[in-house]
């Protein structure tokens, strides 16, 4: 298995397999706008599309970084941005705090209904005002959705023809020591076959998750996610509260497509810490264990 780009679902694109289906590939694309002054517009902001295949953007959330470590919902904002057709899509800017009462916050993003298509290789282009009050010292949007790929194209396992499903939560815990301020920490795995008694060979299905702190602080934890080959699900380091929830056990941040993680795959998280602080948390990853069945 490579790495390599699939070819692109686009009207270029090289004739398929008319039995050929197309599967998603969740992904989150973060734009960091850069400290915004109140009452000040931002500049037209590009985010740039990677190529290999579409995003349909589904969901959208924002939100700013204090100096302090401390994240919070863009309250007070006003967005605009384009389809992929390089139109705006609001006569004005769009009120956040009245249009995203969540912001995105404990992974609750804001639906964008119905999605919207953007290209390989294709640019959203943004503006951001601030009407909050206060100073913006690093505001970020995250636009939520998912990368459509031939099934042929892309090392993308499902579940089973016949099999027998039961719910099931991972915990996986992450002790980090760092040894100086902004440390990464990669490659930390989430492995199917770790799991508990009476469950050993059995798929696991990741569907949404609950971070816990167990000590120490995680104000700035920021998380990006990869399969074991380095595709990664997001474009960029990621808050915690903007991917898992923190407050909320009922309703965990919501993947998805979902995970599909087959017993003898892992699945690969990289952790950013601003501050130089030890920490201990727990990530239990929720979702179902898939046994095949005759």
């Amino acid at each position: 298995m490579t790495a390599t780009v699939p070819r692109i679902l686009a009207p270029d694109s090289p004739r398929q397999n008319p039995n050929t289906k197309v599967v998603g590939w969740h992904y989150d694309y973060q734009l960091r706008c850069g400290a915004i002054s109140n009452g000040a517009t931002s500049k037209v902001l590009d985010l740039l599309i990677q190529p290999g295949s579409p995003f349909c953007l589904r969901g959208i959330g924002a939100y700013n970084v204090t100096a302090g470590f401390v994240a919070s919902p863009l309250t007070g904002g006003r967005i605009e941005y384009t389809d992929s057709q390089d139109q705006w899509l609001a006569t004005e800017e769009v009120g956040i705090s009245g249009d995203w009462p969540t912001g995105g916050v404990d992974a609750l993003y804001e639906p964008v209904y119905q999605q919207i298509v953007y290209g390989p290789a294709s640019t959203i282009q943004v503006r951001l005002t601030n009407n909050s009050g206060a100073d913006w010292a690093d505001p970020r949007i995250v636009f939520r959705g998912t990368h459509l790929y031939y099934k042929d194209r892309i090392y993308s396992p499902t579940y089973p023809k016949c099999y027998t499903a039961f719910p099931y939560e991972f915990p996986v815990e992450f002790n980090i020591t760092p040894t100086g301020a902004g440390q990464t920490f990669r490659d930390l795995p989430l492995k199917a076959s770790d799991a508990g008694p009476g469950v050993t060979g059995a798929d696991f299905v990741f569907r949404g998750a609950v971070l816990s702190l167990l000590s120490g602080s995680m104000a700035d934890l920021e998380f990006q996610i990869r399969d074991q080959a380095g595709r990664p699900y997001m474009n960029d380091f990621i808050h915690h509260k903007w991917l898992f929830s923190t407050d909320l056990a009922e309703r965990p941040g919501i993947w998805y497509p979902e995970i599909y993680l087959p017993k003898d795959r892992i699945l690969l998280f990289d952790l950013f810490q601003g501050q130089n602080a030890a920490f201990d948390v727990q990530l239990s990853a929720m979702g179902v264990r898939v046994f095949p069945s005759k």
